[in-house]
């Protein structure tokens, strides 16, 4: 069997007997020396032909001392795209570095098995060939991924089946038999090699799948591994949270005083001098330094916009007249700057759609005359108030006191949203739903406020404080998302003992504080895994298997220097494009 595609090619081609008995005879051998020599004159007289794929030194992708060659690049290529890939498909997959990133692995796994001693028979590629089978390197990392969606392996409910990723068929039967002419023809279309090309082509792939599986069989998983992973995805947990935001208590809680400020600022003068410094590049000399009310409006061209402008013309005239600015702003502006009762700082181009128009406004205001009429932009209607310009003599002053208020400002409704929680923890303790404890702290927290009423803009904010149920969660999902826990929310979670436990401490997030309570839990027993016991450790076996050899590889190819890819053949990336590992990381 070992030469068994020879001999089908030799019993098609009686010519090549001929070829052979003229090369044994002495005026055979004449004849074809002089028929080399003659190639070799035309090579130095004429040079290489034009319009080659590549050099010698070509290489389409280098990694320590191993070089791919372009035509061996472009038969990869062609074998896997040959189901009929158009180019938005190549280039959204990014195909052609992948396929080079393939290749270079699959030399540095020949290297190994030249170490280990391993190899394939010619029997064992007859074998394959005589069947169409075929095989392509791809790139350990997502290698299975890649083969699904090329149909590059045989699917199964579990995913590709084992020792099947990388391969493709093509047809090299007529009636039922093998024909060598249709095999002779296919690989030279679909890979433009020659038949000998890419059997050794072929012999490659398959020793470096063999060392791909030792490798992967190297891998074990005991039970308790096993079980302890169908734990973990199967075993189920509802928990009620409450979201705490801290912007929310700086919006409609803490509004500091003058003397909280200093206060602040006398016992944090070190991260103020820090901020300043960060902080001074942006402040322009001239800068116009103002507070702002904003009421947004989305359609100008609305009916509602002529009430909206009316409302605005009221606020300035208030603001004019009681100059509580800041307490306006915070309870009717709809801008971020609400939160700090205004104050906007340096008005300059940062401040997005509008501020040209903005800065235009500012312009003819005085500390004498500080308000402004009512401005139109695009994002509504606008009052400013006038703080001061930026001059030399007045800038690190002008600098400090909004850097001094906002910091202040943050401290105080951080503390505020961190004392909410650890209130909601105590009620639920002593036994009140969570629900219901969050609605009454809230009513505590804005009874004697501007916002008490059911209707006020504080009760219709979209981030106060809520509780919340989740759906049932496996360990490997989060009930917090945003927590910036140093232990996992999930857990926390699952280490709660008895439904409606809390967790004692709040939970720190990147928007504030968070409550997490147990709502129920459903764990898997010993005696539901031996359903599926076998299934579930052969699933392991194989992610756990895919996981070694593609860091054997990585180590493989961070040993060699790394990969070098030729951009003749894999051209980079465009600016606004990005590979799977970057969409996978910002998922």
């Amino acid at each position: 069997m070992g030469a068994c595609l020879e001999l089908v090619g030799r019993l098609h081609h009686p010519r090549k007997i001929m070829i052979r008995t003229l090369r044994n005879s002495g005026f055979g051998q004449l004849f074809l020396g002089s028929i080399v020599v003659a190639i070799i004159l035309a090579f130095v007289f004429t040079g290489a032909p034009s319009g080659s794929i590549d050099s010698a030194d070509d290489c389409a992708v280098e990694v320590g001392k191993n070089c791919v060659s372009p035509k061996e690049f472009f038969a990869a290529f062609r074998l896997m795209t040959s189901i009929g890939l158009n180019d938005g498909a190549v280039k959204s997959l990014q195909l052609r570095e992948k396929i080079a990133r393939g290749l270079a692995e699959r030399d540095l796994l020949l290297e190994e098995a030249h170490r280990l001693g391993l190899a394939t028979s010619e029997d064992d590629i007859d074998n394959e060939l005589l069947e169409g089978r075929t095989r392509v390197s791809l790139p350990a990392e997502g290698a299975e991924r890649l083969a699904a969606s090329l149909a590059m392996c045989v699917n199964t409910p579990g995913g590709c089946a084992p020792g099947t990723i990388g391969l493709r068929a093509i047809s090299v039967t007529q009636n039922g038999a093998f024909d060598f002419d249709l095999y002779k023809r296919n690989v030279r279309v679909v890979t433009g090699r020659s038949p000998t090309q890419f059997k050794e082509m072929q012999q490659l792939e398959y020793t470096a799948e063999r060392v791909r599986d030792l490798i992967r069989s190297q891998v074990r998983v005991t039970e308790n591994e096993a079980f302890l992973a169908y734990f973990r995805a199967r075993s189920k947990a509802t928990a009620r949270t409450v979201d705490i935001p801290t912007a929310w208590f700086a919006r409609f809680v803490t509004m500091p005083t003058d003397e909280e400020v200093k206060t602040w600022v006398d016992a944090n003068q070190a991260a103020l001098d820090a901020a300043v410094k960060e902080s001074e590049s942006d402040w322009e000399l001239g800068c116009p330094v103002v507070s702002e009310i904003r009421l947004n409006n989305s359609d100008p061209t609305s009916e509602e916009a002529n009430a909206i402008k009316a409302k605005a013309e009221e606020l300035q005239k208030k603001a004019r007249v009681g100059g509580q600015f800041g307490v306006l702003a915070s309870r009717e502006s709809d801008a971020d700057s609400a939160t700090l009762a205004g104050r906007v700082g340096c008005l300059s181009e940062a401040y997005g759609t509008g501020s040209a128009t903005l800065i235009e406004a500012a312009v003819d205001l005085t500390k004498a005359s500080p308000i402004s009429p009512v401005v139109e932009t695009l994002q509504g209607f606008h009052v400013l108030k006038l703080v001061d310009h930026v001059t030399d003599e007045n800038k690190d002053a002008l600098l400090r006191e909004y850097l001094s208020y906002k910091l202040a400002s943050n401290a105080l409704a951080q503390q505020a949203a961190k004392s909410f929680a650890e209130g909601l923890i105590e009620a639920v303790k002593g036994g009140m739903p969570l629900a219901e404890a969050t609605d009454q702290k809230l009513a505590e927290l804005l009874a004697n406020g501007p916002f008490s009423g059911e209707e006020s803009r504080a009760r219709k904010a979209p981030n106060i404080p809520k509780s919340d149920i989740s759906r049932p969660l496996t360990m490997e999902q989060e009930p917090i998302s945003n927590a910036e826990s140093a232990q996992s929310t999930t857990e926390l979670l699952f280490d709660l003992e008895n439904e409606d436990d809390v967790v004692e401490t709040p939970i720190v997030t990147s928007s504030g504080f968070a409550v997490l309570q147990l709502k129920s839990k459903d764990l898997v027993t010993r005696e539901s895994f031996k359903e599926t016991r076998a299934d579930i450790m052969a699933r392991l076996q194989k992610r756990k298997a895919e996981q070694a050899l593609s860091l054997h590889i990585a180590a493989l190819v961070k040993k060699a220097g790394g990969m070098k890819l030729n951009p003749k053949y894999v051209p980079p990336l465009d600016a606004d494009e990005t590979t799977d590992t970057e969409k996978e990381k910002g998922s």
